[in-house]
């Protein structure tokens, strides 16, 4: 009998399920022998279910693996992207997809999966109160991981394509600014702590953390009241380097406050006392001296800043006090007193008001109040 053309197949009787079975090899997919089968109540209806299997094969050049996880896929597409993303960005990756991700999906063939599975996640991520950026992140990384095995034929269509994101309520961004009053007491709790100069400059200048951290003692001017913003921390752990600030229009001079320039100078006086003190080692000042360190001289990471957040929030009662909780107060309550969107966008360092009105600036009072005034002058009683 002559044998059958490779990749044609084969058809078989299976007494145990007393159906014809056609089978058609594949290979192997991520180390794993990739096989699909077919079956029929007649060795005719077998060999026609086999024949549209291979028909498959040719026009798209491979079939399905029915065996393939959702999990195997994400994993092989987090491994190529070492070459085509920061250590930093991969590290994000990484923990959004064993997060959120890999719970619920890592285990679903890719054959199975529907867009209504990665909304389910979405789903569950604003129940949890996940903002809309962090959820579009994992929307990506879930699609691109996808599209990545459409590509290599391992699976032949991208369900989660037609994934949409649900409808965040934007109730809770007020929240993400401070009030005037609990400013001032986050300021006064700081001011017991070390490092707390630290958050009373990022109250009232609306720096980055990323620029607070990398301040030098040689780009304030206490004297003068101004402070020189011209590098930033980059990248995370041992990445981690001072580099150019985010943007273009990230270097700049910003005036401080009274209140700022005070906690500056009483921060100077520790800041001279511990380094006569010797304990700092003699690499303390490679950075070119900055002004916000640790206790044993070396450079303030996210770790340090988050710790100081706590202890100062509980101190001052504020429940929710974030780094970039500064950013969003300083903005929003220059704002509340009349600078215009112009103005804050130059302090914050972007080129357009777009950022302000979108994402930094919240409303701090009940009522909006901007219309009775003019609204009397014009129409009287």
């Amino acid at each position: 009998m002559a044998r059958r053309p490779k990749g044609d197949g084969s058809i078989f009787y299976d007494e145990a399920k007393g159906r014809w079975v056609g089978t058609l090899n594949l290979g192997t997919i991520n180390g794993r022998r990739n096989r699909r089968k077919v079956s029929g109540q007649t060795k005719a209806e077998a060999a026609k279910r086999l024949a549209a299997l291979r028909n498959e094969l040719d026009a798209a050049g491979t079939v399905t693996a029915a065996n393939v996880t959702f999990g195997e896929v994400l994993t092989s597409w987090l491994d190529r992207s070492e070459t085509r993303v920061q250590p930093s960005t991969l590290d994000n990756y990484r923990n959004l997809a064993e997060t959120h991700l890999a719970p619920t999906l890592a285990k679903k063939q890719v054959t199975k999966l529907r867009p209504e599975d990665l909304e389910a996640v979405l789903k569950r991520m604003s129940r949890d109160g996940y903002r809309k950026a962090t959820m579009s992140k994992v929307r990506m990384i879930a699609k691109q991981a996808l599209d990545s095995a459409v590509k290599r034929r391992a699976v032949s269509w991208n369900p989660f394509l037609l994934a949409e994101l649900p409808k965040v309520q934007t109730a809770d961004r007020e929240r993400s600014s401070l009030t005037a009053d609990q400013a001032r007491s986050v300021i006064a709790a700081a001011a017991e702590y070390r490092n707390g100069a630290l958050i009373a400059v990022g109250l009232t200048t609306g720096l980055r953390p990323s620029e607070l951290t990398a301040l030098t003692w040689d780009a304030i001017d206490l004297g003068g009241g101004t402070v020189h913003v011209w590098q930033a921390w980059k990248g995370e752990g041992d990445e981690r380097v001072l580099a150019e600030p985010k943007t273009a229009g990230s270097t700049r001079t910003l005036a401080l406050a009274p209140v700022a320039v005070e906690a500056l100078a009483a921060h100077r006086q520790v800041w001279l006392q511990e380094r006569m003190a010797g304990r700092w080692p003699t690499t303390w000042d490679e950075h070119g001296g900055l002004c916000f360190v640790t206790e044993v001289g070396t450079p303030l990471d996210p770790a340090n800043l988050r710790r100081l957040f706590r202890y100062v929030a509980k101190a001052a009662g504020v429940e929710r006090f974030t780094p970039y909780t500064m950013r969003h107060t300083a903005t929003s309550l220059l704002a509340d007193a009349g600078a215009r969107n112009e103005e804050l966008a130059d302090m914050l360092g972007h080129r357009t008001t777009r950022m302000v009105e979108l994402h930094y600036r919240h409303r701090l009072k009940p009522v909006v109040d901007v219309a009775a005034g003019p609204m009397q002058q014009i129409f009287g009683q």
